[in-house]
């Protein structure tokens, strides 16, 4: 249809909306409506699931209108986790410097779900449930299993990894975990160490050849002199290919 340019026709139009919108504000709605259209988006990559018109129309509607969203906790917070560790393996999620997480992270990531899967129990947690009452009884929790204060605050900081990530796919707008309270503890810890000196004995030490002693040590001392990582001393043969 093309624009109206009589003034006849133009008077029949209500502009009382346009008298009602605050203009300065413009740029603000149309962010926060590009904001619900990615989040939609996000959602159904998540699921991987088609984009239909219908149901993106309605969710705009409720979004703009600010009608209450039906099943708004669909997704629990151990659905997204394990769905989370899994992308996280098959390199789908990786780092903040696009690399794949490294074996050991993953391990820790698959500790700390299972933990807060113990903590859950029976129960069904979803991400609007996640407050500071939730919080403190999930760190009591831990405590009273006698978790170290750094591996619990291991735990909590990839809590807050799984919060962060779901509020950006929108499957959330809950930001109590951005509270300073909601924090990822730790104490410093005491680094043990051997002097050169200390070294030396150990390198002079007579032990049985080739027992598990003398293998340790000879170990011990080629991760000292290399600097690599035990896990990487233990993978040396002497087969060679």
């Amino acid at each position: 249809q093309r624009p109206h340019t009589s003034k006849k026709n133009l008077s029949k139009f209500n502009l009382n909306a346009l008298e009602k919108l605050n203009l300065k504000n413009l740029e603000v709605h149309l962010n926060n409506l590009e904001g619900h259209i990615l989040s939609y988006k996000h959602q159904k990559d998540f699921s991987n699931s088609r984009i239909e018109i219908e149901s993106f129309k309605k969710y705009l509607d409720e979004k703009i209108y600010g009608r209450v969203i039906e099943n708004p906790k669909e997704i629990t917070v151990l659905d997204y986790y394990q769905d989370f560790v899994q992308k996280i393996i098959s390199g789908k999620i990786l780092t903040n410097s696009n690399k794949k997480y490294k074996i050991r992270t993953i391990k820790s990531y698959k500790v700390s779900y299972r933990r807060l899967e113990k903590f859950i129990g029976s129960r069904t947690l979803y991400f609007e449930d996640v407050d500071m009452n939730f919080y403190n009884d999930f760190v009591a929790f831990l405590q009273d299993l006698n978790y170290a204060h750094n591996s619990i605050g291991t735990t909590i900081k990839h809590l807050k990894v799984i919060m962060d990530s779901a509020l950006i796919h929108g499957i959330h707008r809950n930001i109590i975990y951005k509270d300073k309270r909601f924090k990822k503890f730790d104490v410093v810890s005491f680094q043990i160490y051997l002097d050169e000196k200390e070294i030396e004995k150990l390198e002079n030490l007579e032990l049985p050849f080739q027992s598990k002693m003398d293998i340790s040590r000879d170990f011990f001392l080629l991760a000292y002199y290399t600097g690599q990582r035990f896990s990487d001393t233990i993978q040396i043969s002497t087969k060679v290919e």
